[in-house]
């Protein structure tokens, strides 16, 4: 499988990822893809392993639409963004967390669609992503040490910090106590923008 090139869909730019990876899924750049609903996908043409096939940007709504992560800054993907929005009005612009894949093409899209950020609208939201590694509670504590221990080295590792400056992904480690409040807090902030949205 060959897998698009940042603002050239049709250059390879290698195996990046396995041929399975992404076997299931077309991502078919350029698109709005309806995915039921009132939903659609645009998947940006930035493959890598953080990234997978793409970053999704979704438009939420048929009249008036919400995008959600409007991607990272290439003129081909922000462009799709406003071909596919079209004359309809943009309510307003959610960025679920700042990693440059998601926000990166936001002061691109702004100029072509004057739209709020739910963060204009709401700034002291701010909500990261967290990706984490859980096991069951009832596991052995020796058993916990040895897979924190090596997730640890993975995460912390020059490999993965060099792939994480290459994707605009921030990659770290926390203890399970702080993990656990950072995922608590997330959790509330998004109760928040729901309710300040309106859902």
């Amino acid at each position: 499988m060959s897998i698009a090139a940042a603002g050239d869909p049709a250059r390879s730019v290698g195996p990046l990822l396995d041929e399975g990876a992404v076997s299931q899924f077309d991502p078919r750049y350029g698109e709005a893809v309806p995915l039921g609903g009132q939903i659609a996908r645009l998947v940006a043409p930035n493959a890598g392993p953080f990234t997978g096939a793409g970053t999704n940007t979704y438009l939420l709504g048929t009249d008036e639409v919400m995008i959600v992560d409007p991607g990272p800054d290439d003129a081909y993907h922000i462009a799709a963004i406003v071909r596919a929005v079209g004359g309809r009005t943009t309510s307003h612009i959610l960025i679920t967390h700042t990693h440059r894949d998601h926000v990166g093409g936001l002061p691109m899209l702004q100029r072509s669609i004057d739209a709020p950020t739910v963060a204009e609208l709401v700034p002291s939201l701010n909500i990261s992503l967290w990706n984490g590694l859980f096991v069951h509670k009832d596991t052995p504590a020796d058993i916990r040490e040895k897979i924190a221990a090596v997730a640890r080295e993975t995460v912390m590792s020059e490999r993965a910090q060099e792939v994480a400056a290459q994707t605009g992904a921030q990659v770290y480690w926390l203890p399970a106590a702080e993990s656990s409040a950072q995922i608590t807090a997330d959790i509330e902030t998004s109760a928040r923008i729901a309710e300040i949205l309106g859902n």
